[in-house]
């Protein structure tokens, strides 16, 4: 369901604000679209004409009162918007580009697939990924055991059945427990069993206004760091061997620190190191800038050799 796309002179248009003498294009394959508007009893939106398909190819469900009202809670600029001068082209719920900053708001289930393919490609584009999960019922119906900070779920929905360690992926992830209230936003920080137990940040725990504010003000303090230090801080390690990750494209590289393979600048600080691929034996050579990061420790790290 589309509910925000451009006229035919770019302006960014809310369904219940076109006009009739319009044209309106759809944001992702430019097709022009057709306006629906149904009574008082459902949404309105626009819709591609029949017969023609859109070049997108991920699912989008028809939104919740819930999800509307958390995509009103931010500027119409932001709403619906895809990442400029990309190909394929993806219809974000919130995309803020100043902050690199993407989030989504799910209501339904979603599969583990679409979950990691949101993840991944927004992450390759450059941007920080949140989702903001509705749990509110599911809160309500007390199907949540509450100690301090961890949380017991006996019976996860499906895809945090799927999820065995949050750190791995490439996103931060709220649960909404409540309509307002203080701490109404926990953002999950680590899993044992899975989602059956789960522990909170909370020094990341938001309020809904806190929430909105930080997106457009301070995201860093929305953020969950789930990757560590960069790698700046390798030249005291004790490993023979380190494994990095760049998360913008999921390479692996492993670094041979005691090779001293590494680049300083004139006051002796590392600004990158020379690594090899570890897959086969090819050997790609790479320049791993360790100021940059999108270069972090990687899970496979306590598989390095220790010097002994």
């Amino acid at each position: 369901m589309i509910r925000y796309a451009p006229d035919e002179f770019g302006n960014w248009t809310f369904i219940d604000d076109c006009l009739k003498e319009r044209e309106y294009h759809c944001p992702i394959c430019k097709k022009k679209l057709e306006v629906r508007k149904n009574g008082t009893m459902r949404a309105h939106y626009f819709a591609h004409w029949k017969n023609q398909k859109c070049t997108d190819s991920w699912i989008y469900h028809p939104m919740t009162k819930w999800h509307l009202e958390w995509q009103e809670r931010f500027d119409k600029q932001y709403r619906e918007r895809s990442v400029p001068a990309l190909h394929p082209k993806h219809r974000a719920d919130i995309l803020i580009p100043d902050n690199e900053l993407e989030i989504e708001f799910q209501h339904s289930s979603i599969t583990l697939k679409a979950f990691r393919d949101r993840n991944r490609f927004y992450t390759q584009c450059g941007y920080k990924v949140i989702w903001v999960f509705d749990m509110i019922e599911t809160f309500q119906k007390g199907a949540f055991f509450v100690n301090e900070n961890t949380y017991s779920w006996e019976v996860p929905d499906v895809l945090f059945q799927e999820i065995k360690n949050i750190k791995l992926e490439k996103a931060t992830v709220y649960f909404q427990i409540a309509e307002s209230g203080e701490n109404s936003l926990l953002c999950i920080y680590d899993l044992k069993d899975g989602f059956q137990k789960f522990s909170v940040n909370n020094y990341r725990n938001q309020s809904i206004e806190s929430f909105v504010d930080n997106a457009l003000n301070n995201p860093s303090a929305i953020i969950q760091k789930r990757f560590g230090s960069p790698i700046t801080w390798l030249s005291d390690s004790s490993c023979r061997v380190i494994y990095v990750e760049n998360i913008i494209t999921g390479e692996i590289y492993n670094i041979w620190v005691e090779n001293g393979e590494v680049d300083r600048d004139a006051s002796g600080k590392i600004t990158g190191y020379l690594s090899t691929d570890p897959m086969g034996s090819k050997y790609k050579k790479a320049i791993i800038d360790a100021e940059k990061p999108v270069w972090v420790l990687h899970h496979k790290e306590d598989k390095g050799y220790r010097k002994k």
